[in-house]
């Protein structure tokens, strides 16, 4: 089920710093100016978490990227009403950036709820 926000990317994915492989493989190398790539995420309602029986996972073309956050999970989880293993699909921005010698990645999203 797509969910769609306004154009304006409001939503910041958590935890994308344990998913630099991953967003490397998706984005490229850094480079000295920040690069913005657009996709499709997916987001699964993951009961399953040990961290966060919460939790709403963040994939973009079967590579996990991150998570909602805590507050933003809850809010989601809220609105969708669905249960633990539901996916939706939604805009996503994937960021890169190199700065002082290290790559920098973010994604946001675009969804209201």
């Amino acid at each position: 089920m797509p969910f769609i926000g306004n154009g304006k990317f409001p939503i910041k994915v958590v935890g994308e710093s344990f998913y630099e492989d991953n967003l490397y493989s998706l984005c490229g190398s850094a480079t000295d100016h920040m690069r913005q790539l657009a996709a499709i995420a997916v987001l699964t309602l993951e009961g399953s978490n040990p961290y966060d029986r919460n939790a709403v996972r963040v994939d973009v073309d079967g590579l996990q990227v991150g998570h909602l956050s805590r507050e933003d999970a809850l809010r989601f989880r809220r609105v969708t009403g669905a249960r633990d293993g539901a996916q939706f699909s939604c805009p996503a921005l994937l960021l890169s950036l190199r700065g002082d010698a290290a790559s920098d990645y973010g994604v946001r999203l675009d969804l209201e709820f």
